[in-house]
């Protein structure tokens, strides 16, 4: 492990991996998109496929290995979170696990600041939803409640789960959208079928609605739906 990763803190024997994810390369292939000389490139080949993470071919490419289109998958998951560094280090991600095993498809998103830019993320959201509408908060949302009513109305299955004690919008009452509670929400998520975003809490516990993970991308919306479908199910009416 210690000699993959000093393979892997420099800069160049990187970028060769970046560019043979792409497919296999000859030596001057490489050395030419990378602008360094066929000495350097050489070199750099040397000491990856000494740790089993580059591969030559018969047809005298270079490749990369099975086990290193692995390593690459979590590289690029790492500079994910390297590259939101103070978004983690300020958010208690330890208070949602799941977080660890779909960090590539949360890094799909991106980071939205701003409170009013999430107020209005909510608000677009729920008027855009034109199939469902999933929310689940520890407390309710007041000011989307109408529109959320309105979408109930015209047929979108509308579903939201709320911490335990929290009160149901009046707007509610009537309608065709289902709520349950759960006492143990500790983020916050809201989606319809064609984007969504999720918010977690600071490291003193309150929620942070000033920076929010969102997108519209198919494997982001999956993670998000998953996410939602087993609060659901452990949510009480």
């Amino acid at each position: 492990m210690e000699k993959i990763l000093f393979e892997l803190s420099h800069k160049d024997r990187v970028r060769i991996l970046k560019h043979l994810e792409k497919g296999p390369s000859r030596l001057t292939q490489i050395s030419n998109s990378l602008k360094i000389n066929n000495v350097e490139a050489s070199r750099h080949l040397s000491r990856l496929s000494d740790v089993d993470m580059v591969t030559k071919t018969t047809e005298n490419e270079y490749a990369l290995t099975n086990m290193s289109h692995l390593i690459m998958m979590l590289y690029h998951r790492m500079q994910f979170v390297v590259d939101n560094r103070e978004f983690f280090i300020s958010h208690d991600i330890t208070a949602y696990p799941m977080i660890v095993d779909n960090i590539d498809a949360l890094s799909k998103a991106e980071m939205l600041t701003g409170f009013f830019e999430v107020v209005s993320l909510i608000k677009d959201v729920s008027v855009e939803a034109e199939e469902y509408l999933y929310v689940f908060s520890p407390s309710p949302m007041k000011d989307v409640a109408p529109i959320n009513v309105e979408k109930a109305k015209k047929g979108v299955e509308v579903r939201i789960i709320y911490g335990t004690g929290s009160a149901i919008p009046p707007e509610y009452e009537g309608t065709e959208i289902k709520v349950r509670f759960n006492d143990n929400l500790k983020c916050a998520m809201k989606m319809n079928e064609k984007r969504g975003g999720m918010a977690f809490p600071l490291n003193d516990g309150t929620m942070d609605f000033t920076t929010v993970c969102t997108g519209g991308d198919g494997q982001l919306l999956s993670y998000l739906k998953n996410n939602f479908e087993k609060h659901w199910k452990e949510s009480k009416p």
